[in-house]
């Protein structure tokens, strides 16, 4: 459906030029989008448990988990045991 309805754009374009330009700058509008998007995405969690990062901080990762899931976080321990759940907010 939105193959057609820009395939109806560029065709009734007044000119032919204008017709290259429309089709050659469509694909900016979602980049544009995504890297406005890309803002306001958090950081990874991820990022902060590698060793070998420069800002390697646990702490960091935990507070940015509790974050960004809205469920308690749950450390599974080696088998044969339960699961530890944390509640660190605070």
């Amino acid at each position: 459906m939105m193959g057609f309805v820009f395939n109806i754009i560029f065709t009734t374009a007044p000119s032919d030029k204008l017709t290259l330009q429309l089709i050659l700058g469509a694909p900016f509008v979602p980049a544009i989008v995504l890297l406005v998007a890309l803002c306001f995405c958090s950081e990874s969690p991820r990022y902060y448990m590698r060793r070998r990062s420069p800002k390697y901080n646990p702490a960091t990762a935990y507070k940015l988990l509790l974050r960004l899931r809205s469920t308690e976080v749950f450390i599974f321990p080696p088998w044969g045991t339960a699961p530890l759940s944390l509640n660190l907010a605070g």
